[in-house]
């Protein structure tokens, strides 16, 4: 089992507001619903009930500091995307913010 804590810098460079962010989750491949998991399925033994089991990002906590404090996020995963929701719109042009994500990943056994 794959456990960490990742910190994100995230500074908007681009003009616009914006009121969420995308991240992409490359090893949710595996997981059901995923669109690689539908194009190409993979064996029933990949496909666990548990979440500590699964193939796939396991999310213990993620959070934005906002005001100099910690908040936990709003966030929605589909497939390999994760759309993380701002508590206010993050303003264009230098604005900055921190996110906080304790995830958990289990190794395939030929990793």
């Amino acid at each position: 089992m794959l456990k960490g804590l990742a910190t994100i810098d995230y500074i908007n460079n681009s003009p616009d507001d914006l009121a969420f962010l995308w991240l992409e989750l490359d090893q949710n491949t595996e997981k059901p619903g995923s669109l690689a998991s539908i194009l190409n399925p993979a064996p029933k033994k990949n496909q666990e009930n548990s979440p500590t089991d699964a193939l796939w990002f396991h999310f213990n906590k993620i959070q934005i500091l906002q005001n100099g404090k910690w908040i936990d996020a709003d966030y929605f995963v589909e497939g390999t995307r994760m759309q993380l929701r701002l508590p206010a719109p993050m303003k264009g042009n230098g604005q900055s913010l921190q996110i906080k994500i304790d995830y958990s990943f289990r190794l395939q056994e030929s990793s």
